[in-house]
Parts: structure tokens; sequence; C-alpha cells
């Protein structure tokens, strides 16, 4: 199932309210038990931050492996948005943009595997804007024992072909609340780790509490 792009066309009459709503530190609670549970981790593995960005970036440093002087690469659509890019090279690492399926408007595994070929040293892939060939992709994740980012900013609530849910199946998943996104609250954006715990983020990539 696909949401409508942008949440406030199924408000339905509620937009004032929400245009003037003011979160507390219920809200904030509710919000991380939400997405634990939406997206069946634990409740300590959900991060909330100020941006999706900014989650992306943390999540990257939290979960992908980086020796010291490295700048490793992590494979991205080349039909994406700028923030992505940025998020990655803050992170340390460097962009690297595969073809996309005219189909889909996303990288399968077959593109994907074209650009492990010509880029060396490729530590995780961002699968994003779906529906994307989730089947034909973690094939090749799980060949090169890759790391799988889902970026949920314009596609939460959809069901790849295979059934399962965007944001239940990779390492970690990010979301963006800012306008335009799919869940539009203005500002914020959250990290929902799979593959570590708070243990892994660092005192500088604390969430954003209320």
């Amino acid at each position: 199932m696909m949401y409508f792009l942008g949440q406030a066309a199924n408000y339905r009459g509620k937009i004032l309210k929400h245009l003037f709503a003011c979160g507390k530190k219920a809200d904030f609670d509710a919000l991380i038990k939400h997405l634990a549970s939406r997206y069946q981790v634990s409740e300590s593995n959900v991060l909330l931050y100020q941006n999706g960005r900014t989650a992306l970036s943390c999540g990257i440093k939290a979960v992908v492996p980086k020796r010291s002087g490295e700048q490793p690469g992590i494979v991205i659509t080349s039909l994406t948005c700028y923030a992505v890019v940025e998020a990655v090279k803050k992170a340390g690492f460097t962009p690297v943009f595969a073809d996309i399926d005219p189909k889909t408007l996303h990288f399968n595994g077959a593109t994907l595997e074209k650009a492990l070929k010509q880029h060396k040293n490729i530590k995780a892939v961002i699968v994003q804007n779906n529906p994307a060939d989730l089947d034909s992709i973690q094939a090749v994740i799980k060949k090169h024992d890759l790391i799988l980012i889902e970026d949920l900013a314009h596609c939460a609530g959809i069901s790849y072909a295979n059934g399962k849910e965007a944001g239940t199946v990779g390492d970690f998943a990010i979301l963006s609340f800012g306008k335009g996104k799919s869940i539009d609250t203005i500002s914020g954006g959250a990290l929902v780790l799979r593959a570590t715990t708070l243990a892994n983020i660092d005192d500088d990539q604390q969430e954003v509490r209320a």
C-alpha cells in the first residue's frame, strides 16, 4: 500500500489543529513507542533528531564500519536529493551513485553490482524513494556483506513487492518529518536502529530530547 505523499491529505479537518500543536514529553515518548512497535525494535533503539539528514549521518557513523583515515563508499540512487549526499559526506563516507532502472526510478541488483565493480571499498547501500526491487538488491548486499540502510523520508508506510514493510528489513532506517515529506510536521527526524544499540552512539550523536 502506498500512502499519499504528505500525510496532511489524510488529516480530514485537523490541519489547523496540527499547525498550532506544541509537542510535550508525553508526545515525544509516544512517538518513540510507536516507531519501536511499527519497525519491530526496542524503544532504546529509536532516536529522535532535528531532521532526517542528521539522523542518517548519525546512523551511518554508528553502524557502518570505517577504519581511521579511510573514506569508504556508500551506494545511493542517482535520483536523490542533496540532503542524502551531504549526510553521507558528513559521516565521513563517499557517495557512490548507482544508475536507476527506468521502471522503478531506483537502482536494482544489476545496477548495484555494476556500481560495486566500478568503485572499491563500498561498505553500505541506501535504499530510498521506493518502490525498489528489494529482493535483487538484498541478494547483492548479502553476496558482498554490505550494510542496508532504508531512507523512508518519502515512502513511510509502503510495502515492498515481497510484502515486507519499508523500514523493517535494513540494518537501520531513518525518517524525516520535514516539509514535503511523507510525514510532514515541518521539522524533525528519527533513527531506527536494528543492528546496534545506544551504546554505539557517541555523545555528540545523542538524540534531541523534548
